[in-house]
């Protein structure tokens, strides 16, 4: 059994918890992760969470050089089990796409590419992001669960903490703050990927299947730690979810992840004042050692 995840990312604003993220994954039994990075100087919101409306901060007050230096030392560290792809697409003119949060034409033409080249090498396939950790209460492992769930498209429901970007610098599996209810809000897949089209449906919430037809996997199976919340988000939740709820602590993560506090992470960098990122720096096609680059 081969497992793997799939997401598309930007290096600047999932500094302080990539690593964290992608331990805590690798040692809860995912063989391998496929980035799509794409940053470029003309993506305005990479301080910033725009859906939410939060400022990320501290990241803004580090060169591009520097967080570029330090992910390229993540990438030595978990050489097995990552390929890191520079994603560039170019509008007809030949200019870089701008990132369009409505519309992730990029992260659409990246997941169809990952399909087309890698998804088949594995047994099953996800879509989650950098601020998204399983959790299961009955499985230290996802091999386990799938071993057990051996349906093509399994559907995994969402338990919401405080977003990765307040109060950044921590660690994020050991936030407790989180909303009270168990979600349907933004679920995302485990799938086959040898039973999937070629076409993606352009949203990592509706897989590439032939067979339509989902299992949804309960709360304690096997579920999603998202952590998106603060006050906009939580309204956002609500009203898509329709039901109301309410602010609670779970330290069921926290718990769990508690070997991580003595974990050896790469040292963040060092904040800096005064400095310009030219195109170049923001690009960084020289600063790190991608696997595979797609301008």
């Amino acid at each position: 059994m081969k497992f793997c995840i799939f997401t598309h990312l930007f290096f600047r604003p999932n500094l302080f918890h990539f690593e964290e993220w992608l331990k805590y994954h690798i040692d809860f039994g995912v063989d391998h992760f496929y980035f799509y990075e794409s940053s470029h100087a003309g993506i305005p919101c990479l301080q910033r969470d725009t859906k939410r409306d939060i400022d990320i901060s501290m990241v803004g007050d580090i060169p591009y050089k520097e967080i570029y230096r330090h992910f390229d030392k993540i990438r030595e560290k978990y050489n097995n089990y990552c390929t890191f792809i520079k994603w560039l697409p170019k509008d007809k003119n030949g200019n870089y796409l701008e990132h369009d949060q409505i519309n992730a034409y990029e992260q659409v033409t990246a997941f169809d590419h990952f399909y087309k080249n890698y998804a088949k090498k594995h047994d099953r396939v996800s879509t989650i992001d950098c601020d998204e950790f399983y959790y299961s209460e009955k499985y230290d492992n996802i091999k386990s669960f799938v071993a057990q769930n051996q349906q093509n498209i399994l559907l995994l429901g969402c338990k919401f903490f405080e977003s990765v970007f307040i109060n950044v610098g921590g660690l994020v599996t050991q936030k407790t703050k989180c909303l009270d209810k168990f979600s349907r809000v933004g679920s995302k897949y485990i799938f086959n990927p040898k039973n999937a089209n070629l076409i993606y449906n352009h949203s990592p919430h509706f897989p590439p299947a032939k067979n339509k037809t989902s299992v949804n996997i309960n709360q304690e199976e096997l579920c999603l730690y998202h952590y998106k919340v603060n006050k906009n988000a939580k309204i956002s939740i609500e009203h898509h979810g329709k039901q109301k709820m309410e602010y609670t602590e779970d330290k069921s993560i926290s718990e769990k992840a508690l070997y991580l506090k003595d974990y050896n992470f790469i040292e963040k960098p060092k904040i800096q004042q005064k400095f310009i990122d030219s195109k170049q720096d923001i690009l960084g096609l020289g600063s790190f050692k991608w696997d595979e680059i797609q301008n």
